[in-house]
């Protein structure tokens, strides 16, 4: 395109340099996309006159099919650089013409002098990026559909790094609940798709802090992810339908690469999917398999799915396990082939304990074992199956098993934050809780921005005795979600570790604000108020777990927790009441010291260990999770005068490796009279 204007002049104050694409002005100075530079040049070339977009679409774009937003974002980029962007005085828009460039160019007259230019040159590192104020705040999150530049894996040089991606949030908060779930569900589902592509590094997040400027919170997270390319995003309202509008960014160069608006969007979600990705691994050049990525069965069975991975990872404590069990079990159903749907059922089965009691450990153990065979059949290296399977091999001691199910994934598609934490669960079961806080570590540097991998991070430190870290962990967690209950069970937790009970009782009350329908939850805050001595506030807490019992012996025994397993009337009652429980032994709160208690009382100390067996096997493995069971075993052994036992004995050294690796904790087994070391 010939101009008659020169490279360099000033408009309105500011040094336009069409040459090196910049903005200057009091030596601030402002990189911008060759294509807005290009759209002012036009616009300089026909100042105070209107011109059409049809104008500059053909003009500058040469008859390429192109969306107008992108016209429309490159004269916000123009407008942001030129201080335009709220008064619009400068580049006025005409309605449903085009747009006037206000103001004629001035030659100027002498350079600025090299100091200045290379003072400028420094600046302008530091100045905001074009398409910062281009951003929607609900960043939409197919930021993980960019590939790498350099083409197949083999041919990279020495040293070469994946590409580094944004997964940046979209705002869903004009939107109905259904529709918020999709979008959400859909970040998840490509988050896992994408990082089957060697040539991706993944890194996502939730929330921004809405105390913090819109242009702040997008660099704010821009550097702390570390990334090259986002994907910006906007949802609009077109009558009973939304418009969505896409557009790939090189953060690195500040370059618009691309950009596509799709209609409907909830009506396509998998072909809207399916397309963006193409159309980005095409751009980028990426050259790897990506068919299994591509591909989805039916539309409607997507959307079950997706609304289960939304409920996988955002559902509260009470109703996360159901709610996606439903839709992948939808999913499946309309959709046998699906792999990823069963995959996920494997996934939740495996976590049937996780906090709470969800379902039988045989029935679940089964029902995920069948899953994970019907997704690797489909598809033989489905992520979520072979994190299902490090997950019950974990459980069950066979940590052999776990870290091969675990280093498949990553030697497979490369490193997820997901994958890493339960790697760090993997350690910390077998005693290794200096690898345990790597593998947390890496999987908040994945995933800086994810509530639960924040509070896991926290649990390790917890299980360290590290409170201080825990506590800025769970800081992090509830400043990406504030109703985030998991995160207020945690901090509970820490804070009676800490022997702050009002503490914990206040966070569990807030707990329980956002989601009361959890049955542990319920009873950790009432046994909290009855060792704080309020017995009357805590009965509320216990009926409220027996309500959520139905008609059972749970039931009867939380509704009289206070006589039962406090005050210790009708013992033999309240023994026959426990065995017929199916959970007990809860993550943050447990009934067994209570229960061996009232064995121990009644001269009962077989029987106990008869039901100890019963729940947990002959053969606890030694991990932090059978803590309490094997002090609860060691307790009944030595009770019936049976410390000369091997068993006895057996119990003694695993409680003793424990002590051994978290020494912040030995107090619970109640076998010596030692001192926990200090928490740091």
């Amino acid at each position: 395109m010939t101009r008659s204007h020169p490279d360099k002049f000033l408009l309105e104050g500011f040094t336009i340099d069409m040459g090196d694409n910049t903005i200057a002005k009091d030596g601030n100075v402002r990189h911008v996309e060759p294509k807005a530079m290009q759209v002012l040049s036009v616009l300089v070339e026909h100042a105070e006159n209107t011109v059409s977009r049809d104008f500059l679409l053909i003009t500058l774009w040469e008859g390429r099919v192109v969306v107008e937003e992108v016209l429309t974002r490159a004269v916000s980029q123009l407008r942001y650089a030129l201080d335009d962007s709220k008064s619009r005085r400068l580049i006025q828009t005409v309605p449903k013409r085009g747009y006037r460039l206000t103001a004629a160019p001035q030659t100027i007259q002498a350079e600025p002098d090299t100091d200045t230019q290379h003072s400028d040159a420094a600046q302008s590192k530091a100045a905001t990026p074009f398409w910062l104020p281009l951003m929607f705040i609900g960043m939409i999150v197919i930021a993980v559909l960019l590939g790498t530049l350099t083409g197949e894996l083999d041919e990279t040089p020495p040293g070469f790094a994946p590409a580094r991606l944004a997964v940046l949030p979209i705002n869903t908060e004009s939107l109905p609940e259904q529709q918020a779930q999709l979008i959400k569900g859909f970040t998840e589902d490509l988050t896992s798709e994408l990082a089957t592509i060697n040539a991706l590094q993944l890194a996502t997040g939730y929330s921004f802090d809405n105390g913090v400027p819109q242009q702040e919170r997008v660099r704010q997270l821009a550097d702390r992810l570390d990334v090259r390319y986002v994907i910006t995003g906007e949802l609009r309202a077109s009558g009973d339908s939304v418009r969505a509008v896409l557009s790939l960014v090189d953060v690195s160069t500040d370059t618009l690469m691309w950009s596509g608006g799709f209609d409907n969007i909830f009506a396509q979600l998998n072909s809207v999917r399916q397309s963006v990705l193409q159309t980005i691994l095409d751009e980028l050049s990426v050259s790897e398999q990506t068919s299994g990525v591509l591909n989805k069965p039916d539309p409607v069975a997507y959307k079950h799915y997706l609304s289960g991975r939304y409920w996988l990872m955002n559902g509260t404590t009470s109703e996360w396990f159901y709610r996606a069990e439903r839709e992948f079990q939808k999913a499946v159903a309309l959709a046998p082939d699906m792999a990823e749907a069963h995959a996920a059922l494997a996934y939740i089965y495996a976590r049937y304990n996780f906090h709470d009691l969800y379902m039988p450990e045989d029935k679940a153990t089964e029902s995920a074992e069948q899953a994970i065979m019907r997704a690797l059949a489909i598809n033989p290296s489905a992520i979520a199956a072979y994190q299902a399977k490090a997950i019950l091999a974990t459980q069950r001691g066979d940590f052999s098993d776990a870290q091969a199910a675990l280093d498949f994934i990553i030697d497979e598609h490369g490193e997820d934050a997901t994958t890493q934490y339960l790697y760090s669960e993997l350690e910390l079961a077998r005693l290794q809780p200096d690898k345990a806080i790597e593998r947390a570590r890496r999987a908040v540097r994945l995933d800086p921005l994810s509530q639960w991998v924040n509070v896991n991070l926290a649990i390790v430190h917890i299980w360290r005795g590290e409170y201080q870290a825990a506590q800025a962990a769970i800081e992090t967690a509830l400043s990406v979600d504030e109703r985030y209950t998991w995160a207020y069970v945690w901090q509970a937790k820490l804070r009676e570790l800490q022997g702050d009970t009002e503490g914990a009782i206040a966070a569990m009350q807030r707990s329980l604000d956002v989601d009361d329908r959890s049955t542990p939850n319920n009873l950790y805050l009432a046994d909290l108020l009855m060792r704080a001595g309020k017995p009357d506030q805590a009965s509320v807490y216990f009926a409220q777990a027996a309500a959520l019992s139905g008609d059972s012996a749970a039931a009867r025994l939380w509704q009289s927790a206070p006589r039962f397993l406090y005050r210790q009337q009708d013992k033999a009652t309240a023994v026959e009441l426990f065995e017929q429980v199916s959970m007990v032994d809860f993550s943050v709160v447990s009934f067994v010291p209570a229960l061996v208690d009232l064995y121990r009382k009644t001269g009962k100390e077989k029987q106990g260990l008869a039901w100890l067996n019963t729940v947990a096997g002959k053969q606890l493995v030694t991990q932090p999770k059978n803590w309490t069971l094997l002090s609860a075993k060691a307790a009944l052994l030595e009770s019936a005068k049976m410390k000369e036992s091997g068993s006895y004995k057996e119990t003694r050294r695993q409680l003793n490796r424990l002590r051994q690796h978290y020494p912040v904790h030995a107090e619970t087994d109640g076998l010596t009279g030692d001192k926990p070391q200090t928490p740091k």
